[in-house]
């Protein structure tokens, strides 16, 4: 408690300690539930109020997630209830960017490193949980591709190819091709046409 006789000194560094205390930037939390483009998300460490109190955080409801983008193209990987995140407390409010894409304007509300403008950061382990880096790019889990796909080198395939659509190589169908100068008897029919 201040009072008359407490140091200058010391009212400063208490106002300061007090104002940083209330200074949010990032916190890690669990999703608790996956909704069609955000999540609801549990922080997992308390909020120390003083030296002998602490208080568990609410949960954060519709925390936009980071995704890596650019252009018309993006990368979406399913997130799962218990998944940990990292939530990036924006610096001010960004409701009116948020909510109607509104470009160069002032933020609605005064605040300030506030948890209601949170971004998730999806892809946080436990050390327990952590995932080796690889020496090449590795996908774990399934994927779907919506457009198409040009590979400059060789590709390997250890399991089976479906397709919906005629494969085609060196402009050969491999679903509608004939072979050329076929006769009845044990010889090999002739490369496709």
């Amino acid at each position: 408690m201040i009072t008359k006789e407490t140091p200058f000194f010391d009212i400063i560094n208490s106002s300061i300690s007090k104002a940083l205390s209330n200074t949010h930037t990032s916190i890690i939390a669990k999703i608790v539930k996956v909704n069609v483009s955000t999540i609801d998300c549990q922080p997992v460490l308390r909020r120390k109020k003083t030296e002998d109190e602490s208080i568990k955080l609410p949960i954060f409801t519709e925390v936009p997630i980071i995704t890596m983008q650019g252009g018309k193209s993006n990368i979406l990987m399913p997130l799962s209830i218990g998944d940990y995140v990292l939530l990036i407390v924006h610096e001010r409010c960004f409701d009116y960017w948020y909510t109607y894409g509104y470009d160069d304007n002032l933020p609605p509300l005064n605040r300030m490193h506030d948890y209601s403008d949170c971004f998730a950061l999806c892809g946080v382990n436990t050390q327990d949980n952590e995932l080796p880096i690889p020496s090449v790019t590795t996908i774990n889990g399934d994927l779907i591709i919506n457009g198409d796909v040009n590979i400059q080198g060789n590709l390997t395939v250890t399991g089976k190819i479906t397709a919906d659509d005629c494969l085609t190589t060196s402009g050969v169908s491999l679903k509608n091709h004939i072979h050329g100068g076929v006769q009845s008897g044990s010889g090999n029919t002739g490369t496709p046409s």
